[in-house]
């Protein structure tokens, strides 16, 4: 679960870490599951978010590997109106694609040990809808189509700047695997006077191969993100 009042879908961890060989194709889809309701202000938003997203990765090279994320994402918005009503907004769509291209700088695979460091560099593309009016419609003006908040609309409007690098480390006659990744995402674009706050992401987790198709995992993931 992420608290965040501006939903940005930053690469996931296993996503810039996905395996993939030279001339390969990968396809992985993702679900999710995001509530936001830290609202200080007398509005006191609440935010629901369902979707999924789809990854496609190409490996170029044995080093270079290339990506990208299409999500479908359904939003939910309860909100307190300047009169005291309390109201929902709804939309559902496209959000925000992302490409990414991803290069090994360091490999080291030994019997029991495998040992990789990567740098990625990628865009968020405004492919999400910034104009979707509400549904249903104001309670006290049923005939004017009033837009909803940036947070309901499926897009940010913005094309964001992402940098980040990974590394992950095998241990010895382990099935276990940790990995590491820090991340950054700034708009460098912007569209009708919003800019979207600056985020970071770290990540820490642990995998542990079951068996030669199945592996488990485990993920902590800590966000900041500047003011829209």
């Amino acid at each position: 679960v992420i608290f965040s009042w501006v939903v940005s879908f930053i690469c996931e961890t296993f996503n810039t870490a996905l395996p993939v060989g030279e001339g390969d194709f990968i396809f992985r889809e993702q679900f999710l599951a995001i509530k936001a309701s830290d609202d200080p202000s007398p509005a006191d938003r609440n935010l629901e978010v369902l979707g999924g997203v789809s990854v496609l990765g190409y490996g170029v090279t044995s080093d270079l590997a290339i990506f990208g994320m299409l999500p479908y994402l359904d939003k939910e918005l309860d909100l307190t109106m300047p009169g005291g009503q309390r109201i929902t907004q709804s939309t559902s769509g496209i959000g925000d694609a992302q490409v990414f291209a991803r290069y090994t700088i360091f490999q080291e695979d030994r019997p029991g040990r495998t040992f990789r460091i990567a740098p990625f560099l990628g865009l968020k593309l405004p492919t999400g809808a910034i104009s979707k009016t509400m549904s249903p419609s104001d309670p006290a003006d049923p005939a004017t189509p009033y837009k909803l908040e940036r947070s309901t609309q499926p897009g940010s409007g913005s094309t964001d700047l992402i940098l980040g690098a990974y590394h992950y480390s095998g241990t010895p006659n382990s099935a276990w695997l940790w990995f590491f990744s820090g991340e950054a995402q700034a708009a460098i674009d912007t569209r009708n006077e919003y800019r979207p706050g600056k985020a970071f992401n770290l990540n820490l987790g642990l995998s542990r191969t079951l068996s030669s198709t199945t592996s488990a995992l485990l993920q902590l993931k800590t966000q900041y993100r500047g003011r829209d």
